[in-house]
């Protein structure tokens, strides 16, 4: 038997005689696969478990104490279900059929029937009982690979070596171990794999586990960097795998012409034009609309495969939901973070949750017809109450342009392209008190806080927030006041150029007939824009004649922009 994810047929003679390959056998009866797989030695293990209880029916549900009968189960039953299990790797396919079986067990031990409707809970309180198969399997593997360690440190002498280097390097550096052999393996091991680590750690690219990518800004970039690797691969007896390692320009242009395979030593690298990485598809010119329908395909198979659960009337809407946030909306939502979305992929996106809810919620009786009719999308969304898809991807986007991957110019330059101009929007005409300008200085500020995150105390040494000042010096950018100050008056000199046939002008210089109300009255927008000028240094009341020069009026917005507000 060949062990492998890929077999391929293999000719093995013996003196002469041709030895049968198979694909499965059993070995001290167990079942061993060519892919290692447990899941059919589960299913037989189960099977024979109800087998051996079967055989012994009448004395589980006889006449005997519960405790008694337990007992018996788990010498008869589990020691038969639970052979070899120390070797299993368990999905959550197979844990789940062994709790069934479990659970099982236990209900036909109290001659419970399916019309009682009892749940699994209740079922395990009143036997006095929890779910222990899966808890005796991992304290046997636990138990068995102790045992293993422990034969191993007998019968293997370690090596004693240890290099001056392998101690020095951070990587290397081990946890104090009770035993000194063990740490001395540790090290040596160390040394071995940080050769690598220590070549590539300047060096540009992100690495999971064996997964590496290599960027650069040119071929030659990128020759000088696989190079390195390859070289510090083979020292630890690594080799890269050429039918998944690829070759890809990435551009704006589509009709840029690609240089073809690239060559590094003897191995030659092929050109592409997408291929996943990390389970996302990435394209050569950085476009997203595969990686989106591929993921609503997913999500499309994912909801039909779970579609007479979303119909049963015996499972709440909220079970439902839940079913849907949990299954179905992390696999069509992986990746989204570094999604560029359009308005026609919003939309294929909504239409695919609309249809999710529709099946989750059902159909509504006319009020007036009395005819039964799909929910519109407002009632889906009143409904589901919870954000939608798309604002489940921005709020993904956001947090993880927050998070440590990012530099802080970068997380600034997000904050001016993102939030920034939403809050501004309009800001040209706003009449804002002292009030307001503090609410947008405490908004700015918590994001600030976020980008920047907290210092560490020279004095207590303890970790606390960045006061205001520290957080302007940090910014080193005009704050949001000076930026509406400014903004106020490029639109007040653009008014006061417009004329006197302008709607606009003459709601500037027009006054209003009648009489005004008792008290004191409100700030205008024209008082705001003569204090802005104020403090740039401009005192005279005629503003709108200063608005004509058109260079001395930039001068002063630009003023405004970079002045210290307090």
């Amino acid at each position: 038997m060949v062990i492998g994810r890929k077999v391929k047929k293999v000719n093995l003679r013996i003196l002469n005689e041709a030895v049968e390959q198979v694909d499965s056998f059993k070995y001290l009866g167990c079942t061993t696969n060519c892919n290692m797989s447990c899941c059919q030695e589960v299913k037989r293990r189960i099977a024979m478990a109800k087998e051996a209880f079967n055989r012994k029916r009448s004395i589980f549900c006889g006449p005997l104490e519960k405790e008694i009968r337990k007992i018996l189960v788990k010498c008869f039953v589990w020691s038969v279900a639970f052979y070899g299990a120390e070797t299993w790797t368990l999905r959550r396919s197979e844990e789940k059929r062994i709790e069934e079986f479990e659970m099982r067990i236990l209900i036909i031990m109290e001659r419970v029937k399916w019309r009682d409707r009892i749940r699994n809970e209740a079922m395990l309180e009143s036997v006095s009982e929890e779910r222990i198969m899966l808890k005796l399997i991992r304290k046997r593997k636990r138990n068995w690979l102790a045992t293993e360690c422990t034969e191993r440190k007998k019968s293997v002498r370690w090596p004693t070596k240890v290099t001056e280097d392998a101690v020095e390097d951070d990587r290397t550096r081990m946890q104090r171990s009770p035993n000194k052999s063990v740490k001395k393996l540790a090290v040596e091991i160390g040394v071995s794999c940080g050769s690598a680590h220590k070549i590539l750690r300047n060096k540009s690219g992100p690495y999971y586990a064996d997964d590496v990518n290599m960027l650069g800004e040119n071929p030659q970039t990128i020759r000088e960097n696989t190079g390195i690797l390859l070289e510090a691969s083979k020292e630890i007896g690594l080799e890269v795998n050429l039918e998944k390692t690829k070759y890809m320009t990435m551009s704006r242009d589509e009709n840029i012409v690609r240089n073809g395979n690239i060559k590094i030593g003897n191995l030659s690298f092929e050109e592409v034009e997408k291929f996943k990485y990390l389970g996302a598809t990435v394209t050569n010119i950085n476009d997203t609309r595969d990686e989106i329908k591929h993921r609503i395909n997913m999500g499309n198979a994912c909801y039909y495969s779970v579609e007479k659960l979303l119909s049963s009337s015996l499972l709440s809407k909220n079970l439902k939901v839940r079913i849907y946030k949990t299954v179905i909306l992390p696999v069509v939502l992986y990746g989204c973070e570094n999604w560029t979305l359009t308005l026609r992929e919003e939309q294929r996106l909504r239409m695919f949750e609309n249809k999710v809810f529709r099946r989750i919620f059902g159909a509504k009786r006319d009020e007036v017809t009395g005819e039964w009719r799909k929910l519109h999308n407002a009632e889906l969304h009143a409904l589901y109450s919870s954000p939608d898809i798309i604002r489940n991807i921005k709020s993904r986007r956001l947090r993880w342009a927050g998070s440590s991957l990012l530099s802080k110019n970068l997380k600034v330059r997000i904050y001016k392209t993102v939030m920034l101009p939403v809050v501004l929007y309009g800001c040209e005409t706003w009449t804002r008190t002292l009030k307001e300008e503090q609410r947008l200085r405490v908004f700015e500020n918590k994001i600030l806080r976020n980008i920047f995150g907290p210092k560490r105390d020279e004095v207590t040494g303890e970790w606390r927030k960045l006061h205001n000042t520290e957080l302007h010096e940090l910014y080193s950018s005009p704050d949001i006041i000076r930026n509406i100050k400014s903004r106020r008056l490029r639109w007040a000199g653009h008014v006061a150029r417009m004329g006197e046939f302008r709607n606009v002008y003459r709601v500037l210089v027009g006054r209003p007939e009648g009489k005004r109300p008792s008290g004191r009255p409100r700030r205008r927008w024209e008082d705001n824009v003569k204090m802005d000028l104020r403090e740039v240094g401009y005192d005279d009341r005629e503003w709108i004649n200063l608005a004509e020069d058109r260079d001395q009026w930039r001068a002063y917005v630009r003023a405004a922009m970079n002045l210290r507000v307090p």
